[in-house]
Order: C-alpha cells, then sequence, then structure tokens
C-alpha cells in the first residue's frame, strides 16, 4: 500500500516527493492520525504532518513551470478555467486531490494483494505471468501496456472474484417496478459486486480462478471475452457515477503487478488463515504476510522460453487444497450470508 500510495502522490502532485526520504514510521503516522503529505516547493523537506482539512498545500501558481512532459494533476487543475475564465477556487482543488489521494491506493493496494494470493495457489497463471514479463527489457511502464495482456486479465480475474469495492448503493429517482415488485423514488437500491461476479448464471465456474477467460484466441485481452452480459462484471461501477479514476487503477495495477513479478514470487506463509473483511473495500480478514523469494536470472530465461510454468497435476492440487486453511466456496456462502 506504501508504494502505491507513494506512486499515486509522485503522479498528482509533484515528481519533486522524494520517496525513500518518507519513513515507514512517518507512513504509519499518515494513516493512523488521519494525515496527507503536504508538498510545497519552497521547502527543501517534501514531507510534513497537518489535518486533512488543510492537508493538501499547493505550490504557488508561479513555480508551475515544469515541461509539458512533467505536468501534474494539480498543475492541470490550477491551470483549468471556466466559461468565464475563473480559476478553480484553492480548496476545490484541494478536495479533489484529496478524493484521488484516499480513494486511488487503497483499492488497488487490496486487489493486487489479492492477485499475489491467488497467483500463489495457481503457478501456471504465475508462469505464463513471468513469460509475459521476463522478455522485456526493463520494468514495464505506460508503453509497454499492450505487451501485457495477460497481466491485466490477472488483475480483471482478481477484482471478478474479489472486488475491491465488492457493494455499492444507488438512489432512485423515480418509482421503478422490477419483476412485480415496485421500488419507490429514493430509496436505496444495493448492487454487489461480490456475489454477481460469482453468479453461475454469468460465469463458466464461477468459483474458479481462470485469467485466461479474459484472452482471445489471438492473445488479446478483452473484457467482452468471457461472454457474460452487461451488468455482470462492474468492479469500477456503472452508468455516470462510474469511478472516475478506473483508468488510472487499471493502470497502476498492471504495471506495479508487472514490475514486482519480474523479480519476485511471493509465498503465503504456511498454515495462515484467509479470509475476507467486507468493510468499505474488501479486505484481507487477516493480512497476507508472503514470504519473497528473489526469481533468478536461469528462471527469466526457462519460462520466457516455455511460456508458462507447467500447472501442478490434479493430484498435487487435491492435496495442496486440502491441506489450505481457506476454500473459496466457503468464503463465499459467509458473505452471502
Amino acid at each position: 500500500m506504501r508504494t502505491l500510495f507513494l506512486s499515486l502522490a509522485l503522479a498528482l502532485i509533484s515528481q519533486d516527493i522524494d520517496a525513500p526520504r518518507i519513513s515507514q514510521e512517518d507512513f504509519k503516522k499518515l494513516f493512523t492520525s488521519h494525515n496527507l503529505i503536504i508538498v510545497d516547493t519552497r521547502n527543501e523537506s517534501n514531507f510534513a504532518a497537518g489535518h486533512i482539512p488543510g492537508a493538501i498545500k499547493l505550490p504557488l501558481e508561479g513555480q508551475m513551470t515544469w515541461p509539458p512532459e512533467y505536468e501534474k494533476t494539480v498543475s492541470m487543475l490550477l491551470a483549468a478555467r471556466d466559461e468565464d475564465g475563473a480559476a478553480m477556487p484553492d480548496r476545490q482543488v484541494r478536495d479533489e486531490v484529496l478524493t484521488l489521494m484516499l480513494a486511488g491506493h487503497e483499492t488497488t493496494a487490496n486487489a493486487l494483494a489479492w492477485s499475489w494470493l491467488l497467483l500463489d495457489r495457481h503457478p501456471g497463471a504465475a508462469g505464463r505471468l513471468h513469460a509475459e514479463v521476463d522478455p522485456l527489457p526493463g520494468a514495464p511502464g505506460y508503453d509497454d501496456l499492450d505487451r501485457l495482456p495477460w497481466t491485466r486479465a490477472v488483475v480483471a480475474e482478481t477484482m471478478r472474484l474479489y472486488p475491491p469495492a465488492w457493494v455499492i448503493g444507488r438512489r432512485m429517482l423515480a418509482d421503478v417496478t422490477l419483476d412485480g415488485w415496485t421500488i419507490p423514488a429514493r430509496s436505496i437500491c444495493m448492487a454487489c459486486q461480490w456475489v454477481t461476479h460469482r453468479d453461475a448464471r454469468w460465469w463458466t465456474e464461477p468459483l474458479a480462478f481462470r485469467p485466461e477467460r479474459w484472452m482471445t484466441a489471438d492473445g488479446r485481452y478483452d473484457e467482452a471475452a468471457p461472454g457474460q452480459p452487461r451488468g455482470a462484471y462492474f468492479p469500477f461501477g456503472m452508468g455516470r457515477r462510474v469511478c472516475i479514476g478506473e483508468s488510472f487503477a487499471w493502470t497502476e495495477a498492471v504495471l506495479v503487478l508487472g514490475a514486482l513479478a519480474r523479480d519476485w514470487a511471493p509465498t503465503l506463509r504456511s498454515g495462515h488463515p484467509v479470509d475476507v473483511r467486507p468493510a468499505i473495500t474488501l479486505r484481507p480478514a487477516h493480512g497476507l504476510p508472503m514470504a519473497l523469494r528473489r526469481r533468478r536470472a536461469s528462471e527469466h530465461r526457462s519460462e520466457a522460453r516455455s511460456g508458462a510454468s507447467p500447472e501442478p497435476s490434479d493430484e498435487a492440487l487435491r492435496r495442496r487444497r486440502a491441506s489450505e486453511p481457506w476454500d473459496a466456496t466457503q468464503l463465499q456462502s459467509r458473505a452471502v450470508r
């Protein structure tokens, strides 16, 4: 989560943020005291604590002199003008940045945490991920997104099974009759991604982790490839109030997963319990402590040549699942109850 928060801050506010200078202790304080990063280009210190209402301290207008290729979200917000030529008030700029900072890191971090768990349990999928990222000359960047269809499929399938936003509510603007039931105006209707994404009416093997369902015959990622109807997959919501950060979240999740998978193969600590905690976001109830194993250069070469690690045999999977302290079907039934 720390990595994602800092990368988000870097993208939103200023390329001058010096991530290594923000200590782990400072990062903990950032959330336990509901603080945010203050960026003040007049001060050598890039990190300071402050309560949320005054936390986002914007650079002075005269200091916004970055080259076009380095312009960030805040600079664009400051430069924005309405139809009357008026600038956005500082408070509104701060509120926009605050919303992006708070909403833009935890959800992606949760999705990546569940991704590592699923990849640990499905070595064939992990091997195919490694085979995709290993031929890249370095850590993937924005220009490499089209070269990472399997990585995107892994993220998509993870968000199908473990959607970070697992339920959303909408207020009805008018009376609506559905299947004989009348829902009066101003009622709150809830739509649950956790249930819909695992519904056997829309998904083949709904509880199985199958990133290949998102791939076309010619190896492209396609959100329509599983054949689900519209509305059966909505990790970012739908309609006019769809998540405004959807494109950013996809980009961030795919690139971070691809970059880390080049060098690391996380493994869940043996015997650790796995369960969901459906709070505002869908979190691991007990955390997901992983042992980090650095991948060797020989692994990079062999998996790049083969295209993937072989899936374990059915008997090996049966033995491993029998020893696991968690089961996807049990998680499903508990969440529905």
